[in-house]
């Protein structure tokens, strides 16, 4: 990851991130059990490595009183071929507000994100389980509260 940030003004902040995760070394998911009767489990993910790509931006509005935002494409490691119902991930969008208070040396602050997910197109076989096919819509909205001390 590196992540710069950059000083425009007394007030305002640009922030910026760029993050690579190695997923592809994880080929796929094995399931051994003790019970010799019941057949080990192999499900190929042939995941790929990724890119996260984010632009904040921070805004003083008062000298108590910060607004941020920002905005994030996630890549997903999963490829169509191999994706399934249990994850079915794929590209995301994020979008993220947020206002941050201090009073006295405690820091309050409040934010609200956004994610939707590429749809997901999902067809795959397990030996003895049959095949699923179909197709996944995902997105998502949190709410974060944060409580903190200044030093």
């Amino acid at each position: 990851s590196a992540g710069p940030a950059q000083k425009l003004s007394d007030r305002l902040s640009v922030l910026a991130d760029l993050t690579w995760t190695r997923w592809g070394r994880i080929d796929a998911l094995t399931l051994r059990y003790d019970n010799p009767a019941q057949p080990t489990l192999s499900q190929t993910l042939d995941w790929q490595n990724s890119w996260r790509v984010s632009l904040g931006a921070a805004y003083q509005l008062t000298d108590s009183t910060m607004l941020r935002s920002g905005v994030a494409l996630d890549q997903s490691p999963i490829q169509d071929a191999f994706r399934s119902a249990d994850l079915p991930s794929n590209d995301r969008l994020i979008l993220a507000l947020g206002v941050l208070h201090r009073i006295g040396s405690l820091a309050l602050g409040v934010s609200y994100s956004y994610a939707h997910e590429r749809d997901s197109p999902v067809r795959s076989s397990l030996s003895g389980a049959g095949t699923l096919a179909g197709e996944f819509e995902q997105s998502a909205h949190s709410v974060g509260v944060q409580i903190g001390i200044v030093f």
